[in-house]
């Protein structure tokens, strides 16, 4: 709607801006055809198809940029989120595999240069002596041991 109404604008000054030029020009012979140019100036100038697509081109990218941020980043956290779940799955299922015990597993990840990376995991135990066996575990599933905390819960 923006670009309709800058369109109807600046026809409407070039108009203007017409009207007094020729009022300027002297009554002659050539009055008629200036008239012509003038006339067809105006015409071409409201039928012009480049205005229009460069107005609707302007209006398709000048969306806030803040608008376009928080949708990047509720995708982003989308993402994390699902990531972290996975994962979570994945280690309880690892850990179920070698016999252990575990109450609950809470992983947390982060994105670095549009890859998510995993920052630390949480384990809850409800015995001591694990712990060795958990880092196994997660080595044996993840290919290395990440940041992790092994909490005991009764």
């Amino acid at each position: 709607m923006e670009g309709v109404r800058q369109w109807a604008y600046t026809a409407c000054i070039a108009a203007l801006l017409l009207s007094v030029l020729h009022g300027l020009l002297p009554a002659k012979d050539l009055s008629g055809v200036i008239k012509l140019v003038l006339s067809l100036y105006i015409i071409l100038l409201l039928l012009d198809p480049s205005r229009i697509a460069q107005f609707q081109w302007k209006n398709d990218w000048d969306e806030p940029k803040q608008q376009q941020t928080t949708q990047q980043l509720d995708v982003t956290q989308t993402i994390l989120q699902q990531a972290e779940e996975r994962l979570e799955e994945q280690i309880k299922a690892q850990f179920a595999l070698d016999g252990l015990t575990v109450n609950d597993v809470v992983v947390f990840c982060s994105e670095q240069e549009q890859s998510v990376v995993l920052e630390r995991v949480v384990c809850y135990l409800p015995q001591e002596g694990q712990d060795e066996q958990i880092e196994q575990s997660l080595v044996r599933l993840l290919g290395y041991l990440p940041p992790c905390e092994v909490l005991y819960t009764q």
